[in-house]
């Protein structure tokens, strides 16, 4: 597993934590900044999308962030679907978010205007027959980690939201 994945973003010791070590090699694939299916390059990045697709071991990890625009979805909405039966919070000081029995979501405060209330939508979700299954406490905590470091990369260096500032490295609550 190298030190960094998803094109040399994100820690990888989180997401060794989410594969078995035997089993098949480590893969990275489709990691994008921005996502460009069935759109031009230019229009996904304006859309602040980004994936990224791990496996190893006989599991497979989906890391992922998008920008939630023009009110559609608001942090109200988000808290409330966060508290759903079977979710366990997670937090990133300002951020909202859970952990459930696939993965994990965090949802950053990103304005993209004054005033705006967007929000960056960032998950980490997990799949494939051999890996530890996000009940496991050592998962949920890896999924976290993972999550909160997405979180950070996507809001501070490609997205450069206001707040990204104050999202803190390592730092994260599970509920």
């Amino acid at each position: 597993m190298p030190g960094k994945v998803c094109e040399k973003s994100l820690p990888g010791a989180a997401v060794k934590g989410l594969m078995p070590e035997p089993g098949k090699k480590f893969q990275e694939r489709n990691a994008y900044k921005c996502v460009s299916a069935g759109h031009s390059q230019e229009a996904m990045c304006g859309w602040a999308l980004g994936q990224c697709f791990l496996t190893g071991g006989g599991a497979k990890v989906d890391v992922g962030y998008r920008l939630l625009q023009g009110g559609d979805y608001t942090r109200t909405e988000a808290e409330l679907d966060t508290r759903e039966s079977g979710h366990t919070p997670l937090t990133l000081r300002d951020t909202i978010g859970c952990l459930d029995g696939t993965g994990a979501q965090l949802f950053v405060s990103c304005p993209v205007r004054s005033g705006g209330d967007e929000l960056l939508s960032v998950s980490v979700g997990e799949g494939g027959s051999g890996g530890p299954a996000m009940k496991d406490h050592a998962a949920r905590a890896n999924a976290a980690i993972l999550t909160a470091a997405t979180a950070r990369h996507a809001a501070q260096d490609n997205r450069q939201c206001t707040d990204a500032e104050n999202l803190p490295d390592g730092e994260h609550d599970i509920g």
